[in-house]
C-alpha cells in the first residue's frame, strides 16, 4: 500500500473514482461528438446539389476526373471532405485517388453489389432518365448535352423541389447551411 500511496498520492478508491470520472467524462465527450457527426451526416446526406458532372461517350477515368475537378473548382471545400463513389475502376484508378488527395478528399466506396450505399446518385439517375432522357429524341450529341446541362444546372439544382429536403430546391437547401464549416 505504501508504494501505491507514494506513486499515486491517494487511497486506491479515490484514484479509481477519479479515473472512472475521467473516463466517464471522455465517454460523454465522445458520445457528444458522435451525435454531432450523425446530425451533420444527416444534413450532408440530403445535400442534393450537383456541383460537378460531365458527359462522355464512354465511362472513363478522364470523365470522372473532369467532374471531380469541376465540383472542386465550384465549391473549394475547406478541410478534409468525404468523397463517396461506387466501386468503378474509374474511381479506383491511381490518377483519381491521387487527385482526391490533392483536394484533401477522403475516398469512400460503396460495398460491393450494394446500390443502397449510393442511393442518392442512383435516385438521380432514375429521375434524369424519367424526366428528361426517355421523353426526348436527340438528333445530335450536342443537343443531348445541352438538354442535360439545362436539366442539371437550371431545373434540378434551382427549380426542382425535393420532399426529402423539406420541399426545397437543392440550391435553397444548400444556402441554409455553410457546408464548409461541417467537420
Amino acid at each position: 500500500m505504501y508504494g501505491w500511496m507514494k506513486k499515486f498520492g491517494d487511497e486506491p478508491e479515490v484514484v479509481a473514482a477519479q479515473a472512472f470520472k475521467s473516463k466517464d467524462h471522455r465517454l460523454r465527450e465522445m458520445q457528444k461528438q458522435v451525435r454531432e457527426l450523425q446530425e451533420e451526416n444527416e444534413i450532408l446526406k440530403k445535400a442534393m446539389h450537383f456541383f460537378g458532372w460531365h458527359t462522355s461517350e464512354r465511362m472513363t477515368k478522364e470523365l470522372v476526373l473532369q467532374a471531380l475537378k469541376q465540383a472542386h473548382g465550384r465549391q473549394r471545400p475547406a478541410g478534409e471532405v468525404l468523397h463517396h463513389s461506387d466501386r468503378g475502376s474509374q474511381y479506383a484508378s491511381h490518377e483519381y485517388q491521387k487527385q482526391l488527395k490533392v483536394y484533401s478528399m477522403i475516398g469512400s466506396m460503396s460495398r460491393k453489389g450494394n446500390g443502397y450505399d449510393n442511393a442518392c446518385i442512383e435516385s438521380f439517375h432514375s429521375l434524369i432518365k424519367k424526366e428528361l432522357i426517355y421523353l426526348n429524341k436527340y438528333e445530335t450529341r450536342a443537343q443531348a448535352e445541352k438538354s442535360i446541362f439545362e436539366y442539371i444546372e437550371v431545373f434540378y439544382n434551382n427549380e426542382r423541389i425535393h420532399s426529402s429536403i423539406g420541399y426545397a430546391t437543392p440550391s435553397q437547401f444548400e444556402r441554409q447551411y455553410d457546408f464548409n464549416t461541417v467537420h
